[in-house]
């Protein structure tokens, strides 16, 4: 899978959290966590939404949840 950088954390219009992930030459795209991203939701209300005030071990855990949800469900193009 083409490496990706998670941007931050942040609502979406429907007050839903979110995480704001971007593949490297991609536009970035978010995912829900609630339901999909356990982990990183709850780091997400934990750190009032500031994902540079995570710990690396805390980053790593949000970086392979979504690396999983990706390759699970992710569309054709953010497999690719």
């Amino acid at each position: 899978m083409q490496p990706f950088e998670i941007l931050n954390f942040g609502k979406d219009r429907n007050g839903n959290t979110i995480v704001k992930v971007r593949k490297i030459h991609q536009r970035a795209f978010s995912i829900q966590t609630n339901n999909n991203l356990p982990k990183a939701h709850r780091f997400a209300n934990a750190m009032n939404l500031k994902f540079e005030e995570l710990v690396p071990i805390e980053i790593e855990i949000v970086r392979n949840e979504v690396e999983n949800y990706i390759i699970n469900y992710g569309t054709p193009n953010q497999k690719r």
